[in-house]
C-alpha cells in the first residue's frame, strides 16, 4: 500500500484518499463499533476513540508521518522485518558484533 500521502498536503485529494484507504484497512481489521488508537499528529496512538472520530482527527490534524507500519491497527509487525521500525529509519543491524555500545556511540559522535 502506497503511504506517500502521509507526507502530503492536508486536504489534498491524495491525502484524503490516503485517509480513506487507511480507514478501509481499519474496517477490515476491527469491528464497526470498536474504538481504535488515534494515530493523528496530536494523539500519537495514545488515545482511543470511535473510528469516525479518528478519521476526522487524521483529516484535521494530519497523521503522524513516522507511523508507517500500522502495528497498532492490525498490520503484521513481522512484515519487512529487519528493515526499519515504525518507519523511523532505525535499521535492525547487528554488524557491531559484541561491542555494539561503542559502535553506537561512534555513530552518535559522527552524526
Amino acid at each position: 500500500m502506497n503511504r506517500s500521502w502521509l507526507n502530503g498536503t492536508l486536504f489534498s485529494p491524495e491525502y484524503i484518499n490516503g485517509v480513506k484507504e487507511f480507514m478501509s484497512f481499519i474496517q477490515r481489521k476491527f469491528g464497526e463499533d470498536e474504538d481504535i488508537l488515534c494515530p493523528c499528529s496530536r494523539c500519537l496512538n495514545q488515545k482511543s476513540f470511535h473510528q469516525a472520530f479518528v478519521e476526522k482527527h487524521i483529516l484535521m490534524n494530519g497523521m503522524e508521518s513516522t507511523y508507517t507500519r500500522w502495528i497498532h491497527h492490525g498490520e503484521n509487525f513481522e512484515e519487512d522485518a529487519g528493515h526499519s521500525i515504525h518507519g523511523t529509519g532505525v535499521i535492525d543491524d547487528d554488524s557491531y558484533g559484541d561491542d555494539c555500545f561503542d559502535g553506537m556511540l561512534q555513530d552518535l559522535c559522527t552524526a
